[in-house]
């Protein structure tokens, strides 16, 4: 007979995991049923736009080259469960230039953990770079995350982006 309260049993529940286990947020117990569950919502749940059914979100370069503009809110603080980044949507570049975005993660403009990075290029033949690929960590609901774009050039950039994310 397994002994479930410190045993072998409860050894192997540690690792395997139980149906309770669920994606909630960084800091989770791996277990292997947790994983499991991350995959398949990952794979089956609804992904979504940063600004819905709006004008993108415009952000600002810094007038010295390579040095992060202003931080822009992305408005994840609505989102209602955990969450991770997909795509950034570049819709517009005002300038021919090589351009840097950095998203983070923290409580106000001031400080932050950076979560997430991507380079676009506009050149004159190419106007629009369009959805670049992007990779967060899990992030729990309400989490405040901003943007921040640096360029090449010495001439503040302005750029129009919105962001898809994915729901746990």
């Amino acid at each position: 007979m397994l002994n479930i309260n410190g045993g072998p049993a409860s050894a192997m529940r540690s690792v395997i995991g139980t149906t309770g286990d669920t994606v909630v947020g960084e800091g989770e117990q791996d277990t292997v049923f947790r994983m499991l569950h991350e995959l398949e919502d990952h794979a089956h749940h609804a992904q979504f736009v940063l600004p819905s059914l709006a004008a993108g979100i415009t952000v600002v370069g810094s007038a010295t080259s390579w040095k992060l503009g202003a931080k822009v809110s992305l408005g994840s603080s609505l989102i209602a469960g955990p969450f991770d980044y997909h795509f950034l949507n570049v819709e517009t570049l005002s300038d021919n230039d090589t351009h840097e975005f950095c998203i983070f993660k923290g409580a106000t403009t001031s400080g932050g953990t950076a979560i997430s990075q991507s380079r676009v290029v506009k050149t004159a033949n190419n106007d629009s770079p369009g959805s670049r690929p992007l990779m967060t960590p899990i992030l729990a609901a309400g989490q405040k995350t901003f943007v921040q774009v640096a360029q090449e050039a010495s001439n503040p950039s302005t750029c129009v982006i919105s962001i898809e994310y994915h729901t746990y």
